[in-house]
C-alpha cells in the first residue's frame, strides 16, 4: 500500500511541477505583454510632449510675428512689446522644462534661451519701432530655426512609437 501511495504522490507531483510551469510561461507572458503596454504609454507621452511644444512654437510665431519680420510703424503702434517679450519668456522656460525629457532637445532648448535673453530684455524695453523690429525679428528667426530640431523630434518619436 506504501508504495501505491508513494507512486501516486510521485505522479501528482509531476503534473503539478508541469502544471506550475506551464502557469509561470503564462505569467512571463503577461507580464512581458505588460512591459510593452507600459512602454508604448511611455512613447505616446512623450510624443504628445513633443506636438504640444510644436504646437507653442506656432503659437508664440504668431505672437512674435506682431513685432517680426513684416511688422509695419502702424501695425506695431499700440502694441505692448513687453507683453509680447514675457509670452516668449514663458515659452523659453516651457521649453526648457519639457525639453528635460529629451536629450535631444535639451542642449538646443538652452541655447536658444541663452540666445534669447538679450532679444527678450531688448524688446521688453524698446521704445522706437526699428528696436521693436529688430528685436522682433531676431527673436523670430531664432525661435523659427528651432521648429526644425523639434520636428524632427517629432518625427522620430513617431516611428519609434509606430514600431513598438
Amino acid at each position: 500500500m506504501e508504495t501505491f501511495l508513494s507512486i501516486v504522490g510521485s505522479v501528482a507531483s509531476i503534473f503539478g511541477a508541469i502544471w506550475a510551469w506551464v502557469e509561470a510561461k503564462k505569467a512571463a507572458r503577461s507580464a512581458d505583454a505588460a512591459e510593452r503596454v507600459r512602454q508604448e504609454l511611455v512613447d505616446r507621452r512623450k510624443l504628445v510632449e513633443v506636438a504640444q511644444i510644436h504646437s507653442e512654437i506656432k503659437r508664440v510665431l504668431g505672437v512674435v510675428a506682431k513685432v517680426g519680420p513684416t511688422s509695419t510703424p502702424q501695425l506695431v503702434r499700440g502694441l505692448n512689446c513687453a507683453d509680447i517679450a514675457r509670452e516668449v519668456e514663458t515659452f523659453a522656460a516651457m521649453l526648457l522644462e519639457r525639453g528635460s525629457h529629451f536629450s535631444d532637445l535639451s542642449d538646443h532648448a538652452m541655447v536658444m534661451r541663452d540666445d534669447l535673453r538679450a532679444d527678450i530684455e531688448g524688446l521688453a524695453e524698446a521704445k522706437t519701432f526699428e528696436d521693436k523690429k529688430r528685436y522682433g525679428k531676431s527673436i523670430y528667426y531664432k525661435i523659427e530655426s528651432f521648429t526644425p530640431v523639434v520636428k524632427q523630434l517629432a518625427d522620430a518619436k513617431k516611428e519609434q512609437t509606430q514600431r513598438n
